[in-house]
């Protein structure tokens, strides 16, 4: 697949460069690469995106409304960043400035909770999709992440409980603290589509090849990295585990 060089530029001042592939979009690309362009709807309606093609060439816009970009605009030289794929370098122009544009930071990742649980009266299982222009996260089993919850400001520091994988889907079981700000708010509150900002990976606890046969003694909810790291290692030829026990109240236990 082709990749073509898109060159941004705001009110006719230098702003910056994207790679853009032949089927992808140049809002997409920029935000692939960290660049927030203005846009809302990102299927050609709202007109948000709208930007005059200085330079370049491209096939035909992908499909949008005439409310959003008339044939005239279009014959004008405007376009729908939204709808616009390459088949040249290009040259893009905004007519706002480059301090509008939003960078994903260094290391973060933006998703939304796509599954919250009860397990039990004191934890709850949460899940967290990334998004998908954002490469998903690399971790090593045993690490953890810093959780924001975009609508009260409050983050905390959690161990995935699941592999990584492609599906960009981070597990987590997190216990419900008394009075505990962002474990109080998942368990009352929380819902499927809140906002939620993950940073990461953090951490050194994780196997390492050729260290001989590791011995786990987790307690609580920080169970959930021994069979995350279990999974990861190799079947031996013989295994074994004990484990010690106390009562806990009713409602406690998740399994």
């Amino acid at each position: 697949m082709s990749t073509h060089k898109v060159q941004v530029t705001f009110e006719g001042e230098t702003g910056f460069t994207v790679e853009c592939r032949e089927d992808e979009d140049v809002v997409t690309a920029a935000l692939r690469q960290g660049y927030i362009l203005l846009t809302e709807c990102r299927e050609g309606v709202c007109a948000t995106c709208k930007g005059y093609l200085v330079d370049g060439d491209y096939d035909e816009l992908l499909p949008h409304t005439i409310h959003a970009l008339s044939p005239s605009e279009e014959e004008d030289g405007w376009v729908l960043a939204c709808r616009l794929q390459p088949r040249s370098d290009l040259v893009l122009d905004y007519d706002y400035p480059l301090e509008r544009v939003e960078r994903f930071a260094e290391g973060v990742r933006n998703g939304q909770i796509v599954a919250l649980e009860h397990l039990s009266e004191t934890v709850v299982r949460l899940v967290v999709r990334t998004l998908a222009v954002q490469d998903s996260l690399a971790f090593e089993p045993g690490q953890y992440v810093r959780l924001t919850l975009a609508g009260i400001g409050v983050a905390r520091d959690y161990s995935m409980a699941n592999l990584p994988s492609a599906e960009r889907e981070l597990e987590f079981l997190i216990r419900v603290l008394p009075d505990g700000a962002f474990s109080g708010h998942l368990a009352a509150r929380g819902r499927v589509g809140e906002l939620v900002e993950v940073e990461g990976p953090f951490g050194r606890f994780c196997l390492r090849p050729g260290a001989p046969p590791p011995v786990f003694v987790a307690g609580g909810t920080g169970l959930v990295s021994r069979p995350c790291c279990s999974s990861a290692t190799p079947a031996p030829a013989t295994c074994s585990s004990s484990g010690s026990w106390r009562r806990w109240p009713p409602g406690s236990p998740a399994w």
